[in-house]
């Protein structure tokens, strides 16, 4: 009996124990199990994050309707595109003016530059394809850019981002904060020894007045180099372009054909701070009701490859950028008729064309003062 008893108690003890372990190993299979699905939770969200920053990634590198592509695995991009308008910019001097600059001073003024481009064309729908050192290549018409129900055509687009990205560099605007690294540039640069204090002083009347920047500087400081600025010539053409992508080490998004040729040509035998456009994109654009823009005579450029091309200069528009643009750049608005040529025009006998309807409409409903201060402009582009 008293061995009985030792055996069922040993035989209780080892059921318990058998209890004890099964309910912890339960206890621990739940806790790893629990574990084991937070962690795969936490993976899936991991990836998850990641694919939306890759997608974040693709669609910053490519235009939508290429992103698009590529997300949904297509490997082979081209797309024939029957028009298009190309812009080209490029900045005048930049190699003698980089010479006087250290490395961060370069870097700040290119940064600079094509950051606020980038400001504006994101406004106007514009795509920028890429920079090519001090140049700017872009393009007006890719598919995805604009709304459905858009009424503005990627020709008049590309010349509202010029027009803009013209004025926004001339001597109408100044630039606070890190746009006073232009004044930098301007002094460093030899255009301003080639300038001459003539320059300067026609500069400084241009507007009369001190005003403070949001940077505290007086504008009266640096007014007078503002037109040194940042000088560039401009380049437009419209047409067929093929689109697509360029696979290897580093993937890239580009434009080919003959309308990205022309512009660049047009752009090479153009003129500082003025708009030099292709023969297509001035009728283009003087086909367009109420366009704001005023037209110099059309003559005849030379362009490698391509031999004799008609273009035409854009003399000057009424249209300034909008306020809400020029906000986000930390400018001032400033209105009145824009002239983007600053040296007297070389055809004497050009005769203004392309005037908009509604310039006609605000010239002849305007006072009589408003009506002589457009006439002195018009004559002085006669002369």
């Amino acid at each position: 009996r008293p061995l009985l008893n030792v055996l069922g108690i040993l035989l209780g003890t080892a059921v318990g124990i058998v209890v004890l372990g099964i309910a912890l190993l339960a206890f621990a299979g739940r806790s790893m199990l629990r574990s084991m699905m937070d962690t795969w939770q936490r993976g899936k969200e991991a990836v998850q994050q990641q694919k939306e920053k890759f997608q974040e990634l693709v669609a910053a590198l490519y235009p939508r309707f290429v992103s698009e592509e590529i997300l949904r695995g297509e490997r082979r991009v081209v797309l024939q595109l029957p028009e298009a308008t190309v812009f080209f910019s490029d900045i005048c001097n930049f190699t003698a003016s980089s010479m006087k600059l250290t490395a961060s001073e370069l870097v700040e003024w290119i940064g600079y530059t094509f950051g606020a481009m980038d400001v504006i064309a994101e406004y106007w729908k514009v795509y920028k394809i890429k920079t090519i050192g001090d140049a700017y290549f872009a393009i007006a018409g890719l598919p995805g850019l604009t709304a459905a129900d858009d009424t503005v055509g990627h020709v008049m687009r590309m010349m509202h981002f010029a027009s803009c990205v013209t004025q926004v560099f001339s001597n109408r605007y100044l630039h606070p904060d890190s746009g006073l690294c232009l004044d930098l540039i301007a002094k460093k640069s030899i255009l301003a020894k080639q300038a001459g204090t003539s320059s300067h002083k026609r500069s400084l009347d241009h507007t009369s007045g001190a005003r403070t920047s949001a940077s505290g500087h007086s504008s009266a400081s640096f007014e007078g180099l503002s037109r040194l600025q940042c000088p560039m010539r401009y380049g437009l053409a419209t047409g067929p372009v093929t689109a697509g992508v360029l696979y290897g080490k580093c993937p890239s998004f580009d434009v080919w054909g003959t309308t990205v040729h022309v512009a660049n040509q047009v752009e090479a035998t153009g003129r500082p701070g003025q708009l030099h456009c292709h023969e297509a994109v001035y009728r283009a654009v003087i086909a367009t009701p109420g366009n704001p823009y005023l037209w110099d005579k059309p003559h005849t450029t030379y362009a490698k490859g391509f031999g004799n091309l008609t273009a035409v200069f854009v003399k000057g528009t009424h249209q300034p950028p909008p306020k809400e643009l020029l906000g986000s750049l930390l400018l001032e608005p400033r209105m009145g008729f824009f002239v983007f040529d600053h040296q007297p025009v070389k055809h004497r006998d050009s005769v203004p064309v392309g005037l908009s309807e509604a310039f006609h409409g605000s010239v002849h409903g305007a006072t009589d003062g408003t009506i002589s201060v457009v006439s002195s402009v018009i004559a002085d582009f006669s002369t």
